[in-house]
């Protein structure tokens, strides 16, 4: 299958509407970088495998219209289709969510859906057959059929600089046909790992099996060592130890049909029982006795405050209201006394007033009464009236306001003295009061806490033959003893335990025996099964060791066969001065199936196994598509029988490229040649001498002049043929 022509519309960098011619046997793109060859490229591949080389969004970046790349081709029976591919949900946002669907036009027929993605697989893996056990369903399949006929711009050193080993066995895998075989060895790889997982999971359950055993083991072990202790005592000693209990436990307030009843266990639990509650008795007695030792102690203290008797109280209230009585009285007088003094000021001060105007108008007649007066004697006995108006009547208003004044302050005083007598005799009425009703509570208190401590002392001393209650001193060493002796016989239970224990423990043993039975079976049924894996686990790894050896054996078969067609095509590029041959080698590694380009120096017997270090960036990219012509003339990977080649001559030299163009030529006669380039040089060379010589083929050189937002301007050109085969160029 070869190409005719693409339109690409909506794709990448295109919106409009784009036609390439491709009906050529070699066709060269020519333009400057980012004008849209790789676009072109990309729409090529992407029209037949659905996935952008470059897992880029396909849709055009200015979102214009619908995505579709429609690819026309050729069959090698010289039958034409059609191949569509659109993006059928565009408005999605997500790039993992976006769809695409084909078309394919054949013959008469228009197929869709999953009848073009078969015919379309067919093509891509060489297949004969209409019905294909696999699908290109993965990313892997799909970017190992676009290498087989694509060779990227931004991956010429890919697969020999970048990629593993292991990842360029994958991939070559997928170009000589065994994608099948490579899929079954990673299948059945992932199964194994699965059930080895699965397998050591059973191990291990079969270990807790085991462990569980062991378990029941030991304490079978420890309980045979329980039945002979017991068995060592005799049923005396159990019954003598049994009648010490009854003897102890009737002095402690048990019912008879209790005691009576009782197993050993349940005369256990009595005593223990006894003891926490004596020990609770004893440490409140001991609580009370200090609550009654610090009442006793106050008690025994007289009160410290003096008796008052109400009649002192109301002697000391009449007095206090006798000096109020008197207080009142001496602030009237105080009153009455500045009111007296007021008014002779007044008076004064009139009289004054009277004399000075009188000055102002003597005359030789009165100015009050109008007689003849000698005018010296008036003025002199005026001046004597305001000197003596001074202090005439203020002298005595002033001595009586400053006695009454004196007594209203010592009525004060005493009246303050009476009230602090009186405040300080209801305080210590107050304080007595107080301390009689502590009193009187301490001595309820402490008749309480004497009657809960009798209650104490009886209870714990309730068959006690004595007549009268001991102290509670006495008491608590009774309680004491008690206790000792509870605790000694617990002691000595302890040593009889086995023996009481008798039966069962006989019962636990034949437990033990049928729980020790069925483990065993359930680890025997668990080992017959870990050992049926285990053998299946060994067979799964001598069987994917045997699909490894077969996967690599069948790709050296393929590489063998292309060892001729790789020498031939490694000799006409040279890449090296002295590493002059080259093979491809495979080897397992910790289970994986790698290959290696080696660069072999025969004269030396030198190999150089890792070209991305040996080789300049120029001789590993010619290499590199040595190597990529090599697989896809000698494995035929595709029925594609188009070789498209991105700016192939990125960093090459002088040298490398006329190798370069050399190497095109010799493909030239078996595959149709795409080639894309920004070098106009380059361009013309490769229509100089890839020309058509015969006029039934044909060279296109495809121009992109310029871009915008639009897409490129595309200008073909057809190479005339020339039928003279070789030309001597001018010196």
């Amino acid at each position: 299958m070869r190409f005719r022509r693409v339109t690409i519309s909506g794709f990448a960098g295109v919106a409009r509407s784009v036609t390439v011619d491709l009906d050529a046997q070699v066709v060269v793109i020519l333009g400057s970088n980012g004008f849209g060859k790789s676009t072109i490229c990309d729409a090529i591949a992407w029209a037949i495998t659905g996935a952008h080389p470059r897992g880029a969004d396909p849709r055009s970046w200015y979102g214009s219209g619908e995505t579709f790349v429609e690819l026309e081709v050729v069959t090698p029976s010289s039958e034409a289709a059609t191949i569509r591919r659109i993006v059928s949900n565009p408005g999605e946002e997500s790039l993992k969510r976006l769809k695409t669907s084909v078309i394919v036009r054949h013959f008469q027929e228009q197929l869709r859906g999953i009848e073009a993605d078969r015919w379309l697989s067919r093509w891509l893996q060489n297949s004969t057959t209409d019905e294909l056990d696999t699908e290109l369903d993965s990313e892997s399949a799909i970017a190992g059929q676009t290498d087989s006929f694509y060779l990227q711009q931004d991956s010429l050193r890919a697969f020999l600089a970048t990629r593993s080993d292991d990842e360029r066995f994958a991939a070559l895998s997928q170009m000589v046909g065994a994608r099948a075989l490579s899929d079954l060895v990673s299948a059945f790889d992932s199964a194994t790992r699965a059930w080895t997982k699965s397998v050591g999971q059973e191990s291990s359950d079969v270990d807790r099996l085991r462990a569980d055993v062991d378990a029941v083991r030991v304490d079978i072990s420890a309980a045979e060592r329980r039945l002979e202790s017991a068995r060592a005592f005799g049923s005396s000693t159990v019954e003598a130890w049994t009648n010490r209990v009854l003897a102890h436990v009737s002095t402690s307030g048990f019912d008879e049909s209790t005691r009576v009843a009782a197993s050993p266990s349940e005369l256990v639990r009595l005593m223990e029982q006894g003891i926490a509650a004596r020990d609770a008795m004893r440490r409140h007695l001991g609580r009370l006795q200090k609550q009654a030792s610090i009442i006793e102690s106050r008690l025994s203290s007289p009160l410290q405050n003096e008796s008052v008797s109400e009649a002192d109280l109301l002697e000391l209230e009449r007095n206090i209201q006798g000096l109020e009585t008197l207080r009142l009285q001496a602030t009237a007088a105080v009153e009455e006394a500045r009111r007296q003094l007021q008014t002779a000021q007044t008076r004064v001060e009139e009289l004054r007033a009277l004399a000075e105007l009188a000055l102002r108008h003597v005359s030789d007649t009165c100015p009050t009464c109008g007689q003849d007066v000698d005018p010296e004697e008036l003025t002199a006995r005026l001046n004597g009236s305001i000197d003596s108006a001074t202090a005439m009547g203020l002298v005595g208003e002033g001595e009586r306001l400053a006695q009454a004044n004196l007594t209203r302050d010592s009525v004060l005083t005493a009246t303050r003295a009476a009230t602090a007598e009186l405040e300080e005799a209801r305080a210590r009425r107050d304080a007595l009061q107080r301390a009689e009703a502590v009193r009187t509570s301490d001595i309820e208190e402490l008749a309480r806490l004497k009657a809960e401590a009798g209650r104490i002392i009886h209870a714990a001393l309730a068959n006690d033959p004595q007549e009268t209650q001991p102290e509670p001193s006495d008491a608590v060493v009774t309680i004491d003893d008690w206790i000792a002796t509870a605790s000694d016989l617990l002691s000595e239970f302890r040593t009889l335990e086995p023996a009481l224990a008798l039966a069962s423990t006989e019962s636990r043993m034949a437990h033990l025996r049928e729980e020790e039975s069925r483990r065993r079976a359930e680890y025997a049924r668990a080992r017959d099964a870990l050992d049926a894996r285990q053998r299946t686990q060994a067979l799964a790894e001598s069987l994917l060791r045997g699909l490894r050896r077969d996967s690599e054996d069948f790709l050296n078969e393929r590489l063998r066969a292309i060892q001729p067609i790789l020498d031939q095509l490694y000799a006409a590029i040279d890449p090296h001065p002295t590493l002059r041959g080259m093979s491809l080698e495979t080897r397992n590694w910790y289970g994986k199936n790698r290959l290696s380009p080696v660069l072999i120096d025969s004269a030396a017997d030198v190999k150089v196994d890792d070209p991305g270090r040996a080789l300049s960036t120029s001789q590993a990219n010619a290499l590199a598509v040595t190597l990529f012509l090599a697989f896809n003339l000698g494995l035929q990977p595709t029925r594609v029988s188009t070789v498209v080649l991105d700016d192939p001559l990125q960093n090459l030299d002088d040298v490398h490229l006329l190798g370069l163009v050399d190497l095109l030529r010799r493909v030239q006669s078996h595959r149709q040649i795409i080639v894309t380039t920004h070098d106009a040089t380059f361009a013309d060379l490769l229509a100089r001498k890839m020309r058509p010589t015969d006029e039934g083929e044909r060279l296109n050189l495809v121009r992109l002049e310029t871009w915008d937002r639009e897409g490129p301007r595309i200008v073909n050109e057809q190479v005339q043929a020339d039928p003279i085969p070789m030309k001597l160029a001018a010196g």
